[in-house]
């Protein structure tokens, strides 16, 4: 396993995260962008320790296709989200969200942990 600490958050991509025998034919890399991204969102504000670095990015690799990489990121956007960590505009760019939603998730997050702790 890579170190993904603090020397090393540039190498969390989309490439090192994606396992070899992914099927990564459709949506899958747009996920995984966006995945990588957040991840290293959650390392950048400390949201995320070392253990738990290390599991999303084991899980990540072992993803098989676009819905296992959802499935994984579900439990980085619930950190995201409780924490109000404004993670809208990676998923903006990767396209995994459209306008509409990119401005209600940055209204939402803007509220703050208290308002998005209890929403969830």
């Amino acid at each position: 396993m890579e170190d993904y600490g603090e020397k090393k958050l540039n190498e969390i991509t989309a490439e090192s995260l994606t396992g070899k025998s992914a099927n990564t034919v459709g949506e899958f890399m747009e996920h995984m962008r966006a995945s990588a991204g957040m991840l290293d969102l959650a390392v950048k504000e400390g949201v995320v320790d070392q253990a738990q670095l290390e599991v999303f990015v084991n899980d990540f690799q072992n993803a098989q296709n676009a819905w296992e990489v959802l499935q994984i990121r579900t439990g980085l956007t619930r950190i995201l989200y409780r924490e109000a960590i404004d993670y809208s505009d990676i998923l903006y760019n990767e396209g995994v969200i459209d306008l509409d939603n990119h401005r209600l998730l940055k209204s939402n997050l803007s509220k703050g942990s208290e308002f998005t702790t209890k929403d969830l």
